[in-house]
């Protein structure tokens, strides 16, 4: 299991070669692109048809003080993880912060949590994998997103999307939580030997020990519909409504692509890591490189300087966060609510 256990040390979202990968995803959309037409007229995730039933507005507990007509997101990674607008890191001595949004507590690290391994960010709740080798899960959990399931064992992987988590044990077993109106938390019965996976909006993907890629739930704008001759999967990440993939250090992108989010760009040969929010992709090359393509109406996919080193990226909402290895996080994008306003202690001003 060395390829699993591998997940829970480096912080990256999914790795490049076929003994380090890993997993992610999750999103949310914005206000201009809530009203556009075609895919955003998807019922613009805020008329709320069959898909759009998880908007901000329909979904969120009342507590919650951000925009309307916004879709949620996103993805969980060992190291750091993004949420629709709160950023979650696992510092070099096993220290989670959060920061941003707080409306529902998912910023709020409990003052037990200690040694923590794993985290994931999802829409506005947070899961972790403390020390103790147990989930503790905090914020929104309208659809039970923060009852961690007390089936899960040996845990060394989370990805939390919208309203729901997934976690990945020692044994290659998934076990999801939260909402599953979409069928994004009933586990195929025959899902085996897995070794890294992503939580979207309101799906679910799976890459199994042959490189083999599973999704299930919301399947609307194709986003869980694998291609064909899809290469042996290394790792990847689920968006709102699309996925990517990395396969011998190339990427694939599948499902909506409203914003070019499933657009791939000319990316150097050496990708290692993936993350993906709402409408924007990035990717993270062996050389520490950060390449972004999707929408960019906050600055979420235009990449500042960054030091050299960066271990891992998250993408959420609207904002874009990198780590390097002494966990130092430089944060671009919106910052509305805080997300990208990166604490002292992680290099911050």
């Amino acid at each position: 299991m060395h390829r699993i256990s591998f997940l829970a040390l480096l912080a990256t979202v999914a790795c490049a070669d076929r003994g380090t990968s890993n997993a992610e995803t999750s999103e949310t959309s914005e206000t201009s692109e809530t009203s556009e037409t075609s895919e955003t007229s998807e019922t613009s995730e805020t008329s709320e048809t069959a898909e759009t039933s998880d908007t901000a507005e329909t979904d969120e507990p009342e507590e919650t003080d951000v925009p309307e007509d916004t879709d949620l997101p996103f993805e969980a990674t060992p190291g750091i993880s993004a949420g629709a607008f709160h950023t979650c890191v696992v510092d070099v001595a096993g220290e989670l912060v959060c920061f941003g949004h707080n409306g529902n507590g998912q910023s709020s690290v409990p003052g037990a949590l200690t040694e923590t391994a794993v985290v994931g960010a999802g829409g506005y709740h947070t899961c972790a994998v403390a020390g103790s080798g147990d989930v503790e899960c905090w914020g929104a959990s309208d659809f039970g997103q923060t009852s961690a399931s007390e089936m899960v064992g040996d845990p060394v992987a989370l990805s939390s999307g919208e309203s729901h988590t997934c976690a990945l044990d020692a044994a290659g077993a998934v076990t999801c939580w939260g909402r599953d109106d979409d069928g994004q938390s009933t586990v195929p019965v025959d899902l085996t030997d897995t070794i890294a996976l992503g939580a979207g909006g309101l799906h679910t993907c799976a890459v199994s020990t042959l490189g083999d890629v599973v999704c299930w739930g919301a399947d609307d704008h194709g986003q869980s519909t694998v291609p064909e001759m899809l290469p042996a999967v290394d790792g990847l990440v689920a968006g709102f409504h699309h996925t990517c993939a990395l396969a011998d250090g190339g990427v694939t992108c599948w499902g909506s692509n409203s914003d070019g989010q499933s657009t791939v760009p000319e990316l150097p040969p050496d990708v290692i890591a993936l993350t993906a929010g709402p409408y924007h992709t990035c990717a993270l090359d062996a050389g520490g490189g950060v390449t972004c393509w999707g929408s960019n109406s906050e600055g979420q996919s235009t990449v500042p300087e960054l030091p050299s080193g960066t271990v891992a990226i998250a993408a959420g909402t609207w904002h874009t966060c990198a780590m390097d290895a002494a966990s130092d996080v430089v944060c671009w994008g919106s910052n509305t609510l805080g997300q990208t306003t990166v604490p002292e202690s992680l290099g911050g001003p």
